[in-house]
């Protein structure tokens, strides 16, 4: 199956770049550490800083 450029996220780990795509994000599960991070409702937490 042909992935479509839409598709595809690249995240870049200390200075490592990582490709995948947002089916397999998707796949992951609800709950998961990766659904968190592509949640639209996630806001982060201040360092130091109260929540």
């Amino acid at each position: 199956m042909a992935v479509r450029d839409h598709d595809r996220v690249r995240f870049n780990v200390g200075e490592r770049i990582f490709e995948t795509t947002m089916t397999t994000l998707a796949n992951a599960g609800r709950d998961s550490m990766l659904e968190a991070m592509l949640d639209d409702k996630l806001v982060p937490r201040r360092r130091g800083g109260p929540n």
